[in-house]
């Protein structure tokens, strides 16, 4: 059962999960890590980026919508 037998698989793919039919690669952590750092500073980058280009503009009413008109 099971169809076909397991045919040859390139050995250079990097995943963090460890590739193909792998059952509990030995340095599942440490590629876990890896992702989640690289991750992180990517996200990091992208929030810096976001945040320097960002415009934020004050919107003041005018004294007519506000009441204050001088005069109590």
């Amino acid at each position: 059962m099971g169809g076909q037998p397991r045919y040859p698989y390139p050995t250079t793919v990097w995943t963090p999960a460890g590739g193909w039919w792998c059952e509990y690669p030995k340095n599942c952590k440490k590629n876990g890590v890896k992702t989640s750092i690289a991750l992180f500073g990517i996200l990091s980058l992208a929030f810096i980026t976001s945040k320097m280009i960002e415009r934020r503009y004050s919107h003041t009413p005018p004294p007519a919508i506000t009441g204050s008109h001088g005069h109590h």
